[in-house]
């Protein structure tokens, strides 16, 4: 006699639609309000980086939900829908709200500290590599083959934006800050690298 086989995975993985980690999109509708602001508002948003004196400590934060122009909200949140679909079920407990924090937060310290042609900063993109890593690294679900090709083909997009330059040549007459690109993806690699070996720790002292 055969044991019951659990095909939730296989369910999910074939479903057109899936909703696991639609808190996601929570990021997206933040971003959307604040794009609705009049454009006063919105410059007191940007993280400034060149102008000490326009410089608040919430744009450590509030820098990664603005953004230049519909065109460049849009793409955003096509990602932000990839992500979802692809590594929702990362995000089904509300903690990786710790992880926005971090990424949004080192992403413009390492800006501040490395920037030398930006003047100021605003997107979300640096946030969804950032997370997209540390999906990569914590998920359970796909085979590492899988997890190894997307890791690998943000190294090598985050790459080749790097190459450009600090400001790269985007989609459309959307220009692309690389450096918040690259440590979106270090940062992210971070956090997921210490969860994933928390996980493996955790796992071993049940064990024992």
């Amino acid at each position: 006699m055969t044991e019951p086989t659990d095909n939730s995975s296989t369910l999910r993985t074939t479903s057109l639609l899936v909703y696991e980690g639609a808190s996601l999109y929570g990021l997206l509708a933040l971003s959307l309000l604040l794009h609705l602001l009049p454009d006063q508002f919105k410059w007191q948003l940007y993280l400034h980086l060149g102008n000490g004196e326009d410089f608040r400590y919430w744009q450590l934060f509030t820098a990664h939900f603005m953004h230049m122009s519909w065109q460049h909200l849009i793409g955003n949140g096509i990602c932000i829908v990839i992500l979802q679909q692809v590594y929702g079920h990362c995000f089904k407990n509300l903690t990786w709200l710790y992880a926005v924090v971090f990424l949004t937060v080192s992403i413009s310290v390492g800006l501040i500290l490395t920037s030398v042609e930006l003047s100021w900063y605003a997107g979300l993109s640096g946030v969804v590599i950032g997370l997209a890593c540390y999906a990569a690294l914590t998920d359970e679900h796909y085979t590492v083959v899988f997890n190894t090709v997307v890791l690998s083909t943000l190294i090598a997009y985050c790459g080749f934006f790097f190459l450009q330059g600090e400001v790269g040549d985007g989609l459309g007459l959307i220009p692309v800050a690389s450096f918040s690109h690259v440590l979106g993806l270090v940062c992210g690699v971070f956090i997921g690298g210490v969860v994933r070996i928390e996980k493996k720790r955790t796992a071993i002292s049940h064990i024992d």
